[in-house]
C-alpha cells in the first residue's frame, strides 16, 4: 500500500470511528485533524469537503461490509442457520466488546436525507444490496419466496441494529434471530 493509499485509509478509519460516536454533522474537521495528525490541507487534497469524506467513508464501508457477507454466504462449510448465526454473534461480540454503535449507513442517511444526493444513494445502495445478497443466499439454500423473506427478514436485522445502541440490550439479539429464522424458516 502506498502512503497515499496509508493516509486515506487512515482518514477513513477515523472518520467512521468519530462518526459513528459523534454523528456525521457532530464530527469537525479540526477532531479529524487532530486525531488522524494530519492537516486540513492533507485532508482536502483528498477529499474536496466535509460531505465527499463522508461518502467516500461510507463507500468504504460498503464495499468491507458487502465482502464480508459475500464470503459468509459463499462458505460452503456452513449450512443457511449457521451463516444466520455468524451475523448475529458478531453483533453480541461487538456488543460485548463495547464497539458497536449502531449502523454507519442508518445513520447518515437519518443526517443527510434530501441534503447530500451521493450520501443518501450510498446508503440506499447499501440497504438494497444487503437485501439482495441475502436473497440471492438463501435462493441457494432453497428457500421459497427467497426474495419476500429475505426483505422482511433483513428489516428484523435493521430494526436490531438500530435498537441496540440505544438499548443496549443484548437479548434484543436473540429476540430478532429468533425472528429472522421464523421469517426464513
Amino acid at each position: 500500500m502506498s502512503k497515499k493509499d496509508e493516509k486515506i485509509q487512515k482518514i477513513l478509519e477515523v472518520t467512521a470511528d468519530l462518526c459513528i460516536r459523534n454523528g456525521y454533522q457532530g464530527t469537525s474537521v479540526d477532531e479529524l485533524t487532530s486525531k488522524t495528525g494530519f492537516s486540513k490541507a492533507t485532508i482536502y487534497r483528498y477529499f474536496k469537503s466535509k460531505e465527499c469524506l463522508i461518502a467516500a467513508t461510507l463507500e468504504h464501508y460498503s464495499k468491507m461490509h458487502t465482502k464480508a457477507l459475500i464470503e459468509l454466504i459463499n462458505d460452503k462449510e456452513l449450512s443457511l442457520r449457521e451463516k444466520i448465526d455468524v451475523r448475529f454473534e458478531k453483533l453480541r461480540h461487538l456488543m460485548a466488546e463495547n464497539q458497536f454503535y449502531g449502523c454507519y449507513f442508518q445513520l447518515a442517511y437519518s443526517e443527510f436525507c434530501n441534503k447530500d444526493e451521493d450520501i443518501t444513494s450510498i446508503c440506499t445502495q447499501y440497504s438494497h444490496d444487503r437485501v439482495e445478497l441475502i436473497a440471492e443466499m438463501l435462493a441457494r439454500h432453497d428457500v421459497d419466496d427467497a426474495q419476500q423473506k429475505a426483505t422482511k427478514a433483513e428489516l428484523i436485522f435493521s430494526g436490531l441494529i438500530a435498537t441496540l445502541p440505544i438499548s443496549k440490550d443484548t437479548q434484543l439479539i436473540d429476540i430478532a434471530k429468533e425472528m429472522y429464522i421464523k421469517e426464513i424458516f
